[in-house]
């Protein structure tokens, strides 16, 4: 039964549209604005096809070397096929090194590389390997945290890929100047990463009591705004690790740091990763997968809400620090996922968030 409504996210689409009106003159200072806004855009895409993107290239080849030199055919299957078919997660996560400091962006790209790179890694692991004991489950998944503890050590035994991109996001967590002001935020984003992902590969009759109570207990009292599905869904997201650890860069205010994980999570997380699942529910559904986009009693639900959800992320990024770029990532998710040849039948969730973006 859903429950937990999104309450208030949606008001300005309840509005009756009324009469066409007569187009009035744009103030100056709204024209002056919406340059600024343009030319900030402009830049972000500069750094991330000149930058970002093709040192994520690099990255990306040098995690297929490794790969390909694993011993274990097994581990060696799965690593390269979570390379070669997920690498455009890896090129997203790398566009947060235009968040970041020009002098902090290669560290921020080798991160978000590794660490997309070690969750997808862990997914295949999981979906496509041989079954594992919910013990291995959980062990694996805690790498997620112990890779943005520094100080953690490696406690990956008997999967040298693993250990590799462990340490590698941990190299990266100690080479940024301040990593200690915003490692708590990233571990706790991490565990309820690794939490979820545990209870969500549980055996298919408990599945969704395990998630449904685990959620109550963690986080229901704070986000009475959402269903557990939806919380979720924000849980697997890496989005918030990633434009924490790119914000943390240079040392600014830790309230500014605090304000854009609180944007991310639950917020621009849900939204990523139901527009994923919203794309992919008859593949889940053929494999026998808990896919949360099918949580919802109705598909014009789902698509509503998630509709509702990209007009909460879009009016959170205005609020933020260096809001053209936080607009670009939610602005960029909608329209990587629903220009996907399997979203062909979300035709009205197109026409819903075209209308609702103002770039």
């Amino acid at each position: 039964m859903e429950t937990n409504p999104v309450e208030g996210l949606d008001e300005a689409a309840a509005r009756p549209l009324g009469a066409a009106q007569a187009v009035r003159p744009v103030p100056p200072a709204r024209a002056v604005q919406a340059a600024r806004t343009a030319a900030a855009a402009v830049g972000l895409g500069a750094c991330m096809v000149g930058f970002c993107l093709p040192q994520a290239s690099r990255e990306l080849s040098r995690w297929e070397r490794v790969a390909a030199s694993l011993d274990d055919p097994e581990r060696r299957r799965q690593a390269l096929g979570s390379l070669r078919h997920k690498a455009f997660h890896s090129l997203g996560a790398a566009v947060f090194g235009a968040l970041a400091p020009a002098r902090y962006r290669g560290t921020v790209v080798r991160f978000a590389v590794a660490y997309q790179t070690l969750s997808d890694y862990l997914d295949n692991l999981c979906d496509r390997g041989p079954e594992l004991s919910a013990r291995r489950m959980r062990r694996l998944h805690g790498c997620m945290e112990q890779a943005v503890r520094p100080a953690a050590g490696l406690r990956a035994p008997g999967d040298p890929y693993l250990q590799e991109l462990v340490a590698c996001c941990q190299r990266a967590c100690a080479a940024l100047p301040g990593y200690e002001r915003i490692q708590e935020l990233n571990a706790r984003t991490a565990a309820l990463y690794a939490g979820m992902q545990a209870r969500k590969h549980a055996p298919a009759g408990f599945r969704r009591r395990l998630l449904c109570r685990w959620f109550d207990r963690k986080l229901g009292q704070r986000f009475r705004q959402l269903c557990w599905w939806e919380l979720a869904a924000a849980c697997g997201s890496t989005l918030p690790v990633f434009a924490v650890f790119a914000a943390g860069a240079g040392g600014p205010e830790p309230a500014q740091v605090l304000a854009i994980w609180q944007a991310y999570f639950p917020w621009v997380a849900s939204l990523h990763i139901l527009l994923d699942y919203l794309i992919d529910q008859h593949e889940d559904a053929a494999a026998r997968e808990l896919n949360f986009a099918s949580c919802y009693r109705a598909a014009g639900r789902a698509q509503a809400r998630v509709g509702a959800l990209y007009r909460r992320c879009l009016a959170l990024a205005c609020a933020l620090p260096r809001p053209a770029f936080h607009r670009l990532v939610v602005a960029g998710l909608a329209a990587v996922y629903l220009s996907d040849p399997k979203a062909a039948a979300l035709g009205s969730l197109v026409a819903s968030l075209a209308s609702g973006d103002r770039w």
